[in-house]
């Protein structure tokens, strides 16, 4: 009967333990898997295009580091990001811009070469139509040059220089060069 009483005490002893093991075993795994489930749904959410939600790891284990980091790192990527939008914002009103530049002086020169198209014109004013038009197509050849001169500087294959420009006697040039425009109302 003492041995009897030995086993069962053993036996339940051994239950005990076993259960408790279980127990502590579990709440361990739950501790340890919180900050990998919490990484797991912050790497979807990443790859997915969401940087916004951080993760919310409070403990003060190896994991803390880590998902520290990887708030870092969604917040470097949510300013890429941003910057990018700004980026390609921009190019588009670049390009926005370029095309509006480039129609003008062809505007202007398909609109000389109809009057051209005339044979009644008398010689002087077809001459004058012709400078024109070669003027309209010297500023068109420039514009296509200075867009081709940004592409490079932007792509950093275009060393800068700095220089002095007569910045009254540039707009006057420009003013020129458009002033037959201005007053045939061609423009």
């Amino acid at each position: 009967s003492l041995m009897i009483a030995l086993l069962l005490s053993g036996g339940t002893a051994i239950v005990v333990i076993l259960l408790l093991n279980t127990l502590f075993t579990r709440y361990q795994l739950k501790k340890l898997l919180q900050p990998v489930d919490a990484l797991t749904r912050a790497a979807g959410r990443v790859e997915s295009g969401d940087f916004t939600q951080a993760i919310e790891y409070r403990g003060r284990d190896e994991f803390a580091p880590v998902c520290a980091a990887f708030n870092r790192m969604q917040e470097h990527l949510l300013a890429e990001q941003e910057k990018n939008t700004a980026y390609e914002r921009a190019r588009t009103e670049l390009v926005a811009g370029i095309s509006h530049d480039l129609r003008t002086p062809l505007t202007s020169i398909l609109g000389y070469l109809q009057l051209l198209e005339d044979e009644t014109l008398p010689p002087a004013e077809r001459r004058e139509y012709l400078d024109v038009v070669k003027g309209r197509a010297k500023a068109l050849q420039g514009l296509i040059t200075t867009f081709y001169d940004l592409s490079r500087l932007e792509g950093g294959e275009y060393p800068i220089r700095q220089e002095h420009v007569d910045l009254r006697a540039s707009l006057s040039g420009l003013l020129a060069s458009f002033y037959n425009d201005f007053t045939d109302g061609g423009f």
